[in-house]
């Protein structure tokens, strides 16, 4: 879900409109009592309230219960960053002391057909967190210059700070000392040096729910509405083939995210990440200690990921920030190759149903083995 990013003061205000989804929601639940009302009275009005009032009415109950709201005060006196991280199920603070980064990046986006431009904080170890992204290239630097006058470090653009971590430039020893195992939510197991993070996925039972009335919303203006006028045997078994083929994703992803936990252990030998489905591991990944050359953090809405970047995928993102230029949106043969071998450089967490103090925690698990 995408937020929007205010500054104000020393405050910096991530979030997503609850306010619109209560509204949408609530035309949504109008919308279907007044189709229920008049349901075999007036056709086809009775039907259209009816399914589109279950669409709006579902989709905005999902959308409200996955909002999150971020705040982040920035105080230079007490030297600290007081992160508050808000949703519907939990109000998670979060203090790191403003030394811990040490530039504020700004840097296209990169991918296969990605635009806009990346605001991060990032530290000498690797430590990255991505705030905000902007379409265009001076929204970002307007935002990290007003950002700059409020901590006072450097602002770096394209691959020079990836060069800079690269290269081994001077370590940073700063902890985010706030950050202990015995308050997190999620399953945390010791074994000796080694760390392991367990974690259900965010969607729970009432979400599926939610998926399957949005799915039932589609096929009723399927049954009702189209087909009725369209009677043609084609479509029918084509739209009835698709409803069918969405019910089967949804029940298997039902399976996978109810069963299923992911993963991360980290310790000695590094990094290792994977979905434990009854005892079956799925999309294991791993990355030894020597090299783990960055992890990026986020508190951007549309990124729910936490990703651990290789040395050798560090080096790729050098190469291609280089390469990248304002307006420069080409895909070459040599830039594709770069970008689908940069995949294989990263694990990419699923950090969706962790909250900020879980994330940061698993942050500087890793840090500290570096």
């Amino acid at each position: 879900m995408k937020g929007t990013i205010e500054l104000s003061g020393n405050s910096l205000k991530i979030k997503s409109s609850r306010i619109s989804l209560v509204v949408f929601t609530i035309i949504g639940g109008l919308m279907f009592l007044g189709g229920l009302t008049i349901m075999g009275k007036i056709h086809p009005v009775d039907h259209i309230l009816f399914s589109f009032g279950i669409l709006f009415t579902a989709a905005g109950l999902f959308a409200l219960l996955n909002s999150r709201y971020y705040k982040m005060s920035i105080d230079g006196e007490k030297g600290f960053i007081g992160i508050l991280d808000s949703s519907l199920k939990a109000i998670t603070p979060l203090r790191i002391p403003l030394d811990y980064y040490s530039w504020i990046t700004v840097q296209k986006k990169m991918g296969s057909g990605s635009t806009g431009f990346e605001v991060h904080l990032m530290n000498e170890l690797g430590a990255s967190v991505l705030l905000a992204l902007f379409n265009d290239r001076n929204g970002a630097m307007n935002f990290a210059r007003d950002l700059q006058s409020l901590m006072g470090v450097d602002l770096l653009l394209d691959h020079e700070p990836y060069s800079r971590i690269r290269a081994g430039m001077k370590k940073s020893t700063t902890t985010i000392e706030s950050c202990g195992i015995e308050g997190l939510d999620i399953k945390v197991t010791v074994d000796g040096a080694a760390t392991t993070f367990s974690w259900k996925s965010r969607y729970r039972f009432y979400h599926y729910i939610l998926m399957a009335s949005i799915l039932y919303g589609f096929f009723h203006i399927i049954h009702f509405l189209i087909i009725p006028i369209q009677d043609i045997d084609t479509l029918k078994y084509f739209l009835y083939g698709l409803i069918v083929f969405m019910m089967i994703l949804l029940v298997l992803m039902f399976l996978t995210q109810i069963l299923g936990r992911h993963v991360l252990t980290i310790g000695p030998r590094g990094v290792s990440y994977y979905l434990n489905i009854l005892g079956k591991w799925l999309r294991y990944q791993e990355i030894s200690r020597g090299d783990i050359g960055m992890v990026k953090n986020s508190l951007n809405m549309s990124d729910d990921t936490l990703n651990i970047i290789s040395k050798k995928g560090l080096d790729t993102m050098v190469r291609l920030s280089s390469e990248m230029k304002d307006g420069d949106n080409e895909l070459s043969l040599s830039r594709a190759s770069d970008i689908f071998s940069l995949q294989k450089e990263i694990i990419m967490i699923d950090s969706s149903a962790l909250n900020i103090a879980e994330r940061f925690c698993i942050e500087q698990k890793i840090m500290n083995i570096l």
